[in-house]
């Protein structure tokens, strides 16, 4: 009896038994949005993650991949570095006439569910991840 109802709450899952010939694939679906980068930065709460100047492509598509599927993470945005140098254009276009050379980093801004979800995202982090140099918490982070 305990092995029929045992089974029965495995099929209900999405179980299966091998003797069944059932076989079931799971896949982690993105719980965060990918939103397109605009040259205003998020209202409220948001962190930067910062490309090393030597990411790959695919070390890119893996931070990605890695903020879109934490569920601590509500939006995630890339910022190009050609981007941001736009956004201090805006505030300061002297400054920037005179630049010889892009400064900037490319980045991941990143929208936490909540505040209490900074600390862990960037934890996230702390062990280091290929093609990562920095992650930031903006200053309206630490706002009540």
């Amino acid at each position: 009896m305990v092995a029929a109802f045992a089974a029965l709450l495995l099929a209900g899952c999405g179980g299966g038994s091998a003797s069944t010939g059932t076989t079931t694939t799971t896949f982690e679906v993105p719980r965060a949005r990918l939103v397109p980068a605009r040259l205003a930065q998020p209202n409220g709460c948001y962190l930067t993650v910062f490309l090393s100047e030597s990411v790959t492509p695919v070390q890119k598509r893996t931070v990605e991949r890695l903020l879109l599927s934490n569920r601590r993470v509500r939006e995630v945005a890339f910022v190009s570095k050609r981007l941001a140098l736009k956004r201090l254009a805006q505030t300061q276009p002297d400054l920037v006439r005179a630049m010889q050379v892009n400064p900037f980093p490319d980045s991941f801004e990143v929208v936490p569910g909540t505040r209490a979800d900074v600390f862990a995202i960037i934890t996230q982090f702390a062990a280091g991840v290929d093609g990562v140099t920095n992650v930031r918490a903006g200053s309206s982070c630490a706002k009540a």
